[in-house]
């Protein structure tokens, strides 16, 4: 006995979906970097020769730079922090084709026509820049985006590394602080405290006592750093778990107002 064809479909949208493809990129990246940093003792860096910088045009010109280490680390960086705003990208195509998808409510398709209008939509939000994705979803939210100026200046980071190197040029720093041009990277980084006697204390080191009875609390702070021209972006693995962070903030922000 053959099957009968279904007439109709349920498509569940739910915030979860939102933020899935961030979660499981920057899980990846995290999971990754925090085991080679913790497995960089057992590299033999003084067996591996010291990469090429090319200072220009010229390729007569190379000149050997630095420790290897920092290659290797800026090398993981690169791609650690690539791999944020990939997610990001695909957590804002998915809210704005989610917006495309509610407004074929009621619209009957065939699955070949669901299946062509999924994948034309999802290549249309695939191929905007991040400024033009975060535009168009601060229209699909029920308050403000949060943390939107933070993801920026990570993207920022994230096109130094790619393309200079790290080390920042004219092309990157854009603010301007005490008279100086600088590349600035906003992130936000959890903070977490408890209070004793009636006073507020942060806990900032492995290790801190906690009393019995005493709760701990989760906070966020706002962090920055400015990268001056001629400087090399240098971040470690706690700088990177904080953009990562970051970048959760934000899509999760997304997710929670986001208007179905």
């Amino acid at each position: 006995m053959s099957k009968e064809t279904p007439k109709s479909a349920r498509i569940k949208l739910e915030a979860d979906q939102i933020t899935n493809d961030y979660v499981k990129i920057a899980q990846n990246t995290c999971n990754m970097l925090a085991f080679i940093s913790s497995n960089l003792q057992g590299i033999p860096f003084k067996d591996i020769p010291p990469p090429p910088v090319f200072t220009s045009f010229n390729l007569g010109q190379i000149e050997y730079v630095g420790d290897k280490r920092i290659y290797l680390d800026m090398w993981l960086y690169n791609h650690g922090v690539n791999d944020i705003i990939k997610g990001v990208n695909l957590s804002l195509a998915r809210a704005n084709y989610f917006s495309d998808l509610m407004s074929l409510q009621g619209k009957k398709m065939t699955v070949k026509d669901y299946e062509e209008f999924e994948k034309k939509t999802n290549k249309k939000y695939l191929r905007k820049d991040l400024p033009a994705l975060i535009e168009s979803t601060g229209h699909l939210v029920t308050k403000p985006l949060k943390y939107s100026d933070h993801i920026i200046s990570i993207n920022n980071i994230r096109k130094c590394l790619e393309h200079r190197v790290g080390k920042v040029t004219e092309i990157d720093a854009k603010t301007e602080v005490e008279e100086k041009l600088v590349l600035k990277l906003k992130w936000i980084a959890l903070q977490l405290s408890l209070v004793r006697n009636g006073k507020a204390i942060i806990i900032e080191k492995p290790g801190f006592k906690v009393e019995r009875g005493e709760k701990i609390i989760n906070g966020y702070v706002e962090k920055q750093r400015d990268f001056e021209i001629g400087e090399y972006i240098r971040l470690d693995l706690a700088d990177f778990f904080q953009l990562a962070l970051t970048g959760y903030l934000f899509v999760k922000h997304i997710a929670d107002n986001f208007k179905f």
